[in-house]
């Protein structure tokens, strides 16, 4: 839209890239293209909603627009447990997911915009695992099918931080923030202690 509004695209660049678009709209709405029941469907559905937002009038945006914030709102009921933890169990996913979900609220946001059923306060039942999920060096452990990762106090979690004091005393190490209010918290999905 960009190149289109400082006339940067000739009009058979702009007709193909349209077309790309609308292919790979079409592509995403397909339900075999949808994997409901894991992080990819997030992906999936975010890349939809985001097409559709942005290119309103595009052939069948609306449809994908209603399809992709049924998809999210469903996702984020099917993915992640009623405690905040990503129904696969592994912590470093869960902080994907996490931040895909963050991204998208962050999104609908800044662009007015809303999904029925969107649920924040999921998201920070998910913030709240993440505060007792931490290694005490901010690496996420190494179960399930996590791989090695550690955070720190950048980008969104900065953002959650300034929201989140108990993340923020995590991620300074106790430097800053408050303290969370319990030593350990049991999550009964996972059926973990931490």
């Amino acid at each position: 839209e960009k190149l289109h509004e400082n006339n940067e695209l000739s009009p058979e660049l702009e007709k193909k890239i349209l077309t790309a678009l609308k292919v790979h709209g079409d592509f995403l709405a397909d339900p075999a293209h949808f994997e409901k029941d894991y992080n990819h469907g997030l992906d999936q559905a975010a890349a939809l909603f985001l097409l559709a937002a942005n290119f309103p009038d595009m052939k069948g945006a609306g449809s994908w627009y209603q399809m992709a914030s049924k998809r999210i709102d469903e996702s984020q009921a099917n993915i992640i447990d009623e405690d905040g933890v990503l129904v696969e169990n592994s912590p470093y996913y869960h902080l994907y997911v996490l931040e895909k979900f963050l991204e998208i609220n962050k999104y609908l946001k800044q662009n007015h915009l809303t999904i029925d059923g969107f649920s924040e306060d999921k998201l920070d039942k998910m913030v709240s695992y993440v505060v007792y999920m931490l290694q005490p060096d901010l690496s996420v452990p190494t179960v399930g099918a996590s791989i090695t990762r550690q955070i720190n106090l950048f980008g969104l979690y900065k953002e959650i931080s300034e929201k989140r004091p108990d993340l923020l005393y995590v991620l300074t190490q106790g430097k800053e923030g408050e303290m969370p209010a319990k030593l350990n918290v049991q999550y009964p999905s996972s059926g973990q202690t931490i």
